[in-house]
């Protein structure tokens, strides 16, 4: 299991580097993320990807509007999900 660290590390590098290629069309964007990764990546992997790529976008964008979860609202989701905070 990735440590809370782990996983903030991937998802600020993942955001820079969504960040540097915003200004990229799409298909030089989807060249880069076949660039990175591995030679033996199957099409799962592909459109796993895309989709995380997609979710950070839309988190960034999300938090550029400041459009954030209340802590009530976070503490809800987490109780829902049988999670102790």
């Amino acid at each position: 299991m990735l440590a809370l660290y782990d996983i903030n590390n991937a998802l600020f590098e993942t955001k820079e580097r969504l960040m540097s290629e915003a200004s990229l069309t799409m298909r030089q964007k989807i060249r880069a993320m076949a660039d990175e990764l591995p030679v033996d990546a199957s099409w799962d992997d592909v459109i796993e990807e895309a989709r995380f790529r997609r979710a950070v976008e839309l988190g960034i964008a999300a938090a550029d509007r400041e459009a954030f979860a209340t802590d009530e609202e976070v503490r809800s989701a987490f109780a829902r999900w049988g999670v102790k905070v």
